[in-house]
């Protein structure tokens, strides 16, 4: 193996492990979400039987906000798509700035 493909072979490892935590960090985050969310909706008086679809309704909710602010941010007044450009270190959608 030469030194570039050693090289390569360390960083990927590195990025599987951080991917690794980082899903490590979502799945644990979902169940502690879950598990208050579920105790709050047994405490709002839901009965126990539906108390676990509560979770699964505000976190889908949240998750489709997020999808619709990331898909909305690159259309236009004109309702035509475009790309967002770079700006010095932030990331500015056209129209952003007036």
């Amino acid at each position: 193996m030469t030194d570039l493909n050693l090289r390569a072979l360390r960083v990927q490892r590195r990025s599987i492990f951080a991917v690794g935590i980082a899903v490590a960090i979502a799945v644990v985050a979902f169940m502690l979400s879950f598990a208050v969310l579920r105790e709050f909706a047994l405490q709002d008086g839901i009965p126990h039987s539906l108390a676990w679809i509560f979770p699964p309704i505000v976190d889908s909710a949240m998750l489709s906000a997020t999808i619709a602010v990331v898909a909305l941010r690159t259309i236009n007044r004109n309702g035509i798509a475009t790309a967002t450009r770079p700006v010095g270190s932030a990331q500015l959608s056209p129209g952003t700035i007036r």
